[in-house]
């Protein structure tokens, strides 16, 4: 009986230790660049929510909490972003 023919039967294909370390290290970079991603939008909507608040007390509204604004995606906080940037300039 040919390896093939054994893998079919038991339907459980053959690994070569080559191809399970190039999984491992796959799996490795995935993990790896999931987290630099996630570190970098971390790090941006650390700097909307910083930019939203300060232009928020300069134009004396309501400063959103910090939490609020935590639990708001990043599209929208651009959005409110851009909303009191253009106050801001309006009142200038």
């Amino acid at each position: 009986m040919n390896l093939n023919a054994i893998e079919k039967e038991k339907s459980m294909p053959y690994v070569t230790s080559i191809e399970r370390l190039a999984r491992e290290e796959g799996i490795a970079q995935g993990i790896a660049q999931g987290i630099a991603q996630g570190i970098e939008q971390g790090i941006e909507q650390g700097v909307v929510i910083g930019q939203i608040q300060l232009l928020a007390q300069l134009l004396g509204a309501d400063v959103p909490s910090l939490s609020d604004l935590q639990d708001r995606s990043l599209p929208e906080l651009g959005k409110l972003l851009d909303d009191l940037n253009r106050k801001f300039k309006s009142r200038n």
